[in-house]
């Protein structure tokens, strides 16, 4: 579904779905824009806003079964008609497709494990590597925060430093401790300390 919706340029949603002893036994898939807009209308002027929805009652859907008598997915019904153009561009606006593919995955593990590399160092990386594929920030930095949390990568020594710092200056408040962190990667430029003694 996710291929043919790609290739056809619109969005999906599953409207229905069932399932038997933890398998998918029916589905209905519906385009993003089925069904209509309810509105909230409210007479007070204080809670109106301006906004629109992009719900156009497209009849567009499929229903699909599996079942347990076969090993083979059947359609029951196909309504294959929009009524609102599909646009070029669905793989930049829809989410759904905005998923990280395995290649790109393997290079990002590969950064997070042995680069020891952080996220504005791998974004440009990938952005050179695989020029024809959207990358979103927040997908790349959940991938990495997975790839650091399953290799236990642990702190760096600076982070430990810092850390043993910042416990001696909670037990004695005449400490200086004094960082600076780059404003974009938010990395430790530099730091001072200062003992009481």
């Amino acid at each position: 579904m996710h291929r043919f919706t790609l290739k056809k340029r619109f969005n999906y949603k599953i409207r229905t779905s069932e399932y038997i002893e933890d398998v998918l036994r029916r589905v209905t898939y519906k385009c993003t824009k089925s069904e209509s807009h309810i509105s909230q209308a409210t007479s007070d002027p204080t809670k109106k806003r301006n906004t629109h929805s992009q719900r156009t009652s497209c009849p567009w859907r499929v229903n699909l079964t599996y079942p347990k008598t076969s090993n083979i997915v059947k359609i029951n019904s196909f309504n294959n008609v929009h009524n609102h153009p599909l646009t070029s561009m669905i793989q930049e606006i829809a989410p759904r497709f905005w998923k990280l593919i395995q290649e790109m995955l393997a290079d990002v593990e590969k950064y997070v494990v042995q680069g020891r590399m952080d996220l504005m160092s791998i974004y440009p990386l990938l952005k050179h590597d695989y020029l024809n594929q959207p990358i979103y920030m927040k997908d790349l930095y959940n991938a990495i925060y997975q790839f650091r949390k399953k290799n236990n990568l642990g702190d760096g020594n600076a982070s430990q430093m810092l850390q043993l710092l910042m416990d001696w200056k909670d037990s004695e408040p005449l400490w200086i401790i004094k960082t600076r962190l780059d404003p974009i990667s938010r990395r430790l430029v530099s730091l001072l300390w200062m003992s009481p003694v």
